[in-house]
């Protein structure tokens, strides 16, 4: 089950209008055609009332690769692909933006830096090939939404840009923290005649000039 992930392809949502449904489905037995997702049905007040049937075993795909291509901020992009689950939330019945900004900072630095994902531009080419952004659930949800209207190849596109910054830098600098930190430890490890005989020979060179 993906952990809740579910596309429902020939089916959406009376209500808010979802299509395709994603996360689990539900069913009017009084009406086969009226469908609700899991958001709408929990609060749903319409003329159409239940009992509902959760249809989120039939007929369903769980197949969609989200093809991510991640800029560091220099310049050298890579792509990644990774099934469309990892981005799902199943408490919220919704594809999470925090998991995908997550997810391209984990590849960009190898590690999670807040100022970067914070500040990371996500964005996807829609069918008039406009550059849309992506900064929210509902924005990434919608563009998941045009994905499988829009090609046959279950597969969505997304950039996700970072600024140019001085992590590479701040590597470089605690680098050279360590060899400085290092260098002083091994002075101070020194037989004391050997620093006795270093000062000597420096005052002696300093008499002489």
């Amino acid at each position: 089950r993906n952990d809740g992930f579910i596309v429902h392809n020939e089916h959406g949502c009376k209500k808010c209008c979802m299509k395709p449904i994603l996360g689990r489905r539900f069913r009017s037995k009084a009406f086969p055609d009226f469908n609700l997702c899991a958001t709408c049905v929990a609060g749903y007040d319409g003329p159409i009332a239940g009992p509902w049937d959760d249809m989120s075993d039939h007929e369903v795909d769980t197949g969609f690769v989200l093809k991510l291509t991640i800029d560091d901020g220099s310049g050298d992009a890579q792509t990644r692909r990774f099934d469309g689950a990892d981005l799902w939330d199943s408490s919220n019945s919704t594809l999470s933006f925090a998991k995908l900004t997550t997810i391209a900072s984990d590849f960009a630095f190898k590690r999670q830096i807040a100022e970067m994902v914070e500040k990371v531009k996500v964005s996807y080419i829609d069918d008039d090939g406009e550059k849309i952004t992506i900064s929210s659930d509902r924005e990434l949800m919608e563009s998941f939404r045009q994905a499988m209207q829009q090609s046959s190849v279950q597969s969505l596109r997304i950039h996700a840009i970072f600024p140019k910054s001085d992590e590479t830098h701040w590597g470089k600098q605690v680098a050279d923290d360590k060899l400085v930190q290092r260098d002083i430890g091994n002075l101070v490890r020194a037989p004391l005649g050997v620093l006795i005989l270093v000062t000597r020979l420096t005052m002696q060179y300093s008499r002489y000039y």
